[in-house]
This record gives structure tokens, C-alpha cells and sequence, in this order.
């Protein structure tokens, strides 16, 4: 996953899932690549085989969703004038891994500061049922993508309808065009 410095595949054994999470580590065995906030105006503008776009401030809903999708967009605006032409353009992302973690903050911006009145009429399965099929609308247009579970942050909140989320992400993922 390219422009890592050797030290970033470390991988610290002894953490427990948890501290291997909030430290950032890796996913699914994977070194991550270069954290999109911390590059510089200058290495913004550079190639890379590997951007990551990572909080779990941020979310898929349109007011927790909006820095990290916009920093995707400006790294594609950034990419244009190295890559010559749209087809090469549409070869080198669809050779890229883009990395985008979003966490809790559907959760915690969004439901936690509801009013005990909103969370009657809202109740919690409902609301992440909502934002699940919100998450499903973004994905079923991805050519190639990779989930990850989320972190633990939430064990006080549990999904009563896991069957209904998993048939909204197969739904998502059947959706997608078969790649020859």
C-alpha cells in the first residue's frame, strides 16, 4: 500500500484489538498508508499508491460525512493534471486502494444528543437501520471495496436487527458489476 516508511508495518502483538484500533496498526493485516490530513499542501499534489481518510469523528450521514468525502474529492481534483487523460485517470484509481474510515459519530452526534422524546419516536434499531441503508446507497455504485468490522466503542449499543443490516450490505454488494 504504497509510500510507507518501513517502521509503519510494525505491528505492536501484545494490544488487544482495541488499543491495536485506537493506535491505528493496521486493518486486515495492512499496513495503513499515509494519513490524508497529515501530508502536506505539497505532498497532497504528489502521487501516491495509498491515501488514508480516517476519524471515528466522522460518519455517512451528510452533516458527519462531509470533511473526509471532500478531502476524497480534492485528492482526485489533485490527481488530474499528473495523469494526462481520463482513461488514465480511470486506470490509476482503478489500480488504488483508498482507504475511508468513518466511525461512531453517526451515533454519537446524531442519536446520542437526541432528546429522550426523539428516542421513543426513533428508536435505536430504527436509526441504525437508517443510516446501514444510507451506507448501502453509497456502496452499491463502488467497483472494488473491502469492510472492516467497527471498533468496539459502543458495547452499551446493540443492534437487535443484524440479520436486516448483513441483507442491506449483501443487497449493496450483489449490486455490484462483475469484474472480469
Amino acid at each position: 500500500m504504497g509510500n510507507l516508511p518501513v517502521d509503519s508495518a510494525m505491528v505492536e502483538l501484545k494490544l488487544t484489538s482495541l488499543e491495536r484500533m485506537q493506535k491505528y496498526s493496521q486493518v486486515a493485516d495492512l499496513p495503513f498508508p499515509s494519513p490524508c490530513l497529515g501530508l502536506s499542501k505539497e505532498e497532497q499534489k504528489t502521487l501516491r499508491t495509498g491515501v488514508y481518510y480516517g476519524s471515528s469523528a466522522y460518519g455517512v450521514l451528510p452533516d458527519t460525512g462531509k470533511l473526509f468525502t471532500g478531502l476524497f474529492e480534492t485528492t482526485v481534483k489533485n490527481l488530474k493534471p499528473l495523469l494526462d487523460s481520463p482513461k488514465k485517470m480511470a486506470d490509476f484509481l482503478s489500480k488504488s486502494l483508498f482507504f475511508i474510515s468513518i466511525g461512531n459519530a453517526d451515533i454519537s452526534t446524531s442519536y446520542d444528543f437526541l432528546d429522550n422524546t426523539m428516542k421513543q419516536q426513533t428508536p435505536f434499531p430504527k436509526f441504525a437501520h437508517a443510516i446501514s441503508q444510507k451506507f448501502s446507497d453509497i456502496i452499491k455504485d463502488s467497483m472494488d471495496f473491502f469492510m472492516q468490522n467497527s471498533r468496539p466503542s459502543y458495547p452499551s449499543m446493540s443492534m437487535s436487527s443484524k440479520d436486516k443490516i448483513r441483507e442491506l450490505l449483501q443487497d449493496a454488494i450483489a449490486s455490484q458489476p462483475e469484474i472480469v
